[in-house]
């Protein structure tokens, strides 16, 4: 097992013998006897400095964090 994203799909894809080979799941986390999927993004999001739906950026940006 190895700790990867998706920057590293194409040299997994090029090692593997078979499809079955490349697998991923969820790390589980356990706090208070219940389990938690530990999820991020491996990209950032951001606001372009010029653009002119600044708001409407920031509302999806906050929708699309929140838990």
């Amino acid at each position: 097992m190895m700790v990867l994203g998706s920057w590293s799909i194409v040299q997994m894809q090029q090692v593997a013998t078979s499809k079955e080979d490349i697998q991923n799941w969820p790390f589980p986390h356990q706090t208070n006897s219940k389990f938690y999927s530990v999820i991020g993004s491996e990209y950032k999001n951001a606001i372009n400095f010029n653009s002119k739906n600044k708001a409407v950026a920031r509302a999806w940006i906050d929708w699309f964090t929140s838990c």
